[in-house]
């Protein structure tokens, strides 16, 4: 194992970089929390984006994400327009549209969404 592995492979640390991080969430942390830090931003400001859709069509053991097989084109049609409407949900507590330098995608498979879905909600 090299150097940089070894130095790492003790530590815990957030698997993904999002900011707060998924550790910063407790149930300490309520909506009112996530109203205040997407307030804080400025119209304008450069942000990244991670979405995670968790529906994919064939079980895959590669990552740890939480997922699950969609086996109704209906399930993942929900899941959508769920991620749809709190997209629209955080926007509303911006000062105005941010700057997204960074759209980045995870969980099951994303274009599970179609090209519409992925359009609609990137």
């Amino acid at each position: 194992m090299d150097s940089v592995a070894r130095r790492y492979s003790g530590l815990n640390v957030p698997r993904y970089t999002s900011y707060p991080t998924a550790a910063d969430f407790t149930p300490l942390v309520a909506g009112r929390d996530f109203a205040n830090w997407l307030g804080k931003l400025a119209a304008g400001e450069i942000i990244s984006i991670y979405l995670h859709v968790p529906y994919f069509r064939e079980l895959c053991f590669y990552c740890g994400c939480n997922t699950k097989t969609a086996v109704r084109d209906s399930i993942v049609t929900r899941y959508r327009e769920a991620l749809e409407t709190e997209i629209a949900l955080a926007a509303s507590f911006m000062q105005g549209p941010p700057h997204v330098a960074r759209l980045h995608w995870g969980g099951g498979t994303p274009s599970i969404l179609g090209i519409e879905g992925l359009r609609r909600v990137a």
